[in-house]
């Protein structure tokens, strides 16, 4: 069962709730974990919560989106991972196209090893001619 606190709003929160915004409140003052009472919710909030960013000209925007049954510690991983100010973020976009490129040039590699192979056997057959994959060889 959730035990519910008080929001600054009048309304009641699950614990979950109020811990998650205190702990984003902790990690950047510029945002804040809002939400959609369910008395204004409409069907098509399938999303009721949010985390708002407040620039410091004051300007707001929304930076997440979020669904009832992700607020949890998914939250704070995603806000974390995309902290440009303590995450080196270019350095993990090409470790990503460094590890696809690596990946690309195994499969290459695989199939050329493979290529070769199948050259091997058809040059050592004993046959005048081959079948693969449907064609004869030599022809």
């Amino acid at each position: 069962m959730d035990v519910m606190v008080p929001a600054e709003d009048g309304h009641w929160v699950n614990e979950k709730f109020a811990r998650i915004s205190e702990i984003i409140n902790d990690f950047d003052r510029r945002l804040q974990l809002v939400w959609i009472p369910p008395e204004n919710r409409t069907p098509s909030d399938v999303r009721p919560y949010g985390v708002l960013h407040t620039a410091d000209d004051g300007s707001q925007r929304l930076v997440m989106l979020i669904k009832e049954e992700e607020l949890d510690e998914r939250v704070l991983q995603e806000l974390f991972l995309n902290d440009t100010s303590r995450h080196d973020v270019l350095a993990r976009m090409e470790a990503n196209e460094l590890a696809q490129t690596v990946l690309r040039n195994k499969q290459k590699m695989e199939e050329a090893e493979a290529r070769q192979d199948f050259i091997k056997t058809v040059v050592g057959s004993p046959k005048h001619s081959f079948k693969h994959k449907g064609r004869i060889i030599p022809k």
